[in-house]
């Protein structure tokens, strides 16, 4: 298992660079499912992935969907663990999903603000002590 944080040096937007994250895991194919906070934040980035750049498009479906469908989109939009056969997992959660260990790949996102960047390193001494790969990213 891979896990990328993505460390934000400036107040970027946090789903918007999520988005950007999808949008070339879409591009190459890969399969992703994003864990979000909750149900508000999930229809956010449904919202957000229709606008966030003119002319995109991302076949995505919120993860409250029948499971026929879910198995049929490229990416599924979450509040809740999500059954699927998904190659990433991108973390808006704060905290480590209980499910972490059944994607190959997962992107932690980590916003500049302190509170945010506190979290982000008690989840990255989590999954040291798991033993995964752990790459880190200054954006």
């Amino acid at each position: 298992m891979r896990i990328d944080f993505y460390i934000l040096q400036t107040e970027t937007d946090r789903e918007l660079f999520a988005c950007r994250l999808i949008e070339k895991a879409f591009q190459q194919g890969v399969r992703t499912c994003v864990r979000t906070s909750d149900a508000r934040q999930a229809a956010r980035m449904d919202d957000k992935l229709w606008t966030f750049r003119p002319g995109s498009f991302i076949p995505h479906e919120l993860g409250n969907a029948s499971a026929e469908i879910l198995n049929k989109v490229p990416v599924v939009i979450a509040w809740t663990a999500v059954e699927g056969d998904f190659e990433l997992c991108i973390n808006l959660h704060h905290g480590v999903l209980d499910d972490y260990a059944q994607f190959a790949r997962l992107a932690e996102i980590i916003p500049a603000d302190p509170e945010s960047k506190a979290l982000g390193r008690q989840r990255f001494a989590f999954y040291r002590e798991q033993a995964v790969e752990l790459h880190h990213h200054e954006v």
